[in-house]
């Protein structure tokens, strides 16, 4: 090959990645954040500001003082108060959807092996199975970081199956240890995380702050 040749190889391979790089944009991160939001979405805020971005859910369930639903292609699940309207807790059992990842700040998303969350995350506060596949259809085990405001859905291979998160303060929680209670977790907080993680078919009512 030729100099001239071989330089004007190098060049086509250089316009063939720069109308690469137009047709396929850097993926956006969403980030899942423990106790406060998913992307531009925030624990607390009202579902129908939630529902003007996503539209229409796939799936939708009522549950004692909520509402769950899904976004089925985006991978996107929502709990939010039926009197109150505000998120109780969102995340996500995709790792992307049309270019936006889904992950947390150390790079977990659908799919990380388990160790590598207990490495850097430590053993869960609580784990408790799965059982509403409908909404969580590879979950097996469900493990909760009450204190963080962030639970992990693993499926039979020990991976990721779903990451949710949740406002630990809007339930009770409380970072004292309290009287009658070996934990950190108040008991109507406990029993709320609970429920939340399993998807039962009624929650528990919503508990206000701990003064």
């Amino acid at each position: 090959m030729t100099l001239n040749r071989f330089r004007s190889f190098i060049l086509a391979g250089i316009a063939i990645l720069l109308i690469a790089g137009r047709a396929y944009p850097a993926e956006k991160i969403w980030l899942l954040v423990p106790g406060t939001s998913f992307g531009s979405f925030r624990i607390g805020q009202s579902y129908d500001e939630v529902q003007a971005v996503l539209g229409v859910p796939d799936r939708q369930k009522e549950v004692q003082n909520g509402v769950l639903v899904k976004f089925e292609q985006r991978g996107i699940i929502v709990q939010y108060n039926s009197f109150t309207r505000a998120v109780q807790f969102i995340g996500a059992d995709k790792p992307s959807f049309e270019g936006k990842l889904y992950q947390t700040e150390d790079g977990f998303k659908v799919g990380t092996p388990r160790d590598q969350v207990e490495k850097a995350m430590g053993a869960p506060a609580k784990t408790v199975p799965a059982r509403t596949k409908d909404f969580y259809p590879r979950s097996v085990e469900l493990a909760l970081y009450v204190e963080k405001g962030i639970t992990f859905h693993y499926d039979q291979q020990n991976k990721v199956a779903a990451i949710l998160v949740f406002d630990r303060g809007l339930f009770g929680y409380s970072p004292l240890p309290l009287s009658g209670n070996t934990g950190m977790i108040p008991p109507p907080a406990e029993i709320f995380i609970t429920s939340l993680a399993e998807t039962l078919p009624s929650t528990p009512t919503y508990f206000p702050p701990m003064q």
